[in-house]
């Protein structure tokens, strides 16, 4: 009587997509920063992607929609030192993150 489990069918359960391949090619440039760095990634397939840089506690500090190219500029800006993740999201859902360390 604590808790109670509710049986779902697996065509119920969703999960986002991990993209491998792009985070295996995602470089950060340079890694550490103090005012810029360049994130560049493999895009061969002229893909769409949203960007977006977050905090540890997950706020949303940066945001690049419709990124078609193969690179972004991240200026330091008003972010503090720690650091941040980069999450890369593609037009069909698919996910890949990395981190950036602002010096």
């Amino acid at each position: 009587q604590d808790f109670f489990l509710t049986l779902a069918t697996l065509a119920e359960c969703t999960s986002s997509t991990i993209d491998h391949v792009l985070s295996n090619s995602i470089a950060v440039t340079p890694n550490p920063f103090s005012e810029t760095a360049v994130i560049s990634f493999s895009n061969t397939n002229n893909q769409v992607f949203d960007i977006t840089v977050t905090s540890l506690t997950g706020q949303v500090v940066r945001n690049f929609q419709n990124v078609s190219g193969s690179a972004v500029e991240l200026e330091r800006g008003n972010m503090t030192t720690g650091m941040y993740f980069v999450t890369f999201v593609s037009e069909t859902g698919k996910i890949a993150t990395t981190k950036v360390v602002v010096r």
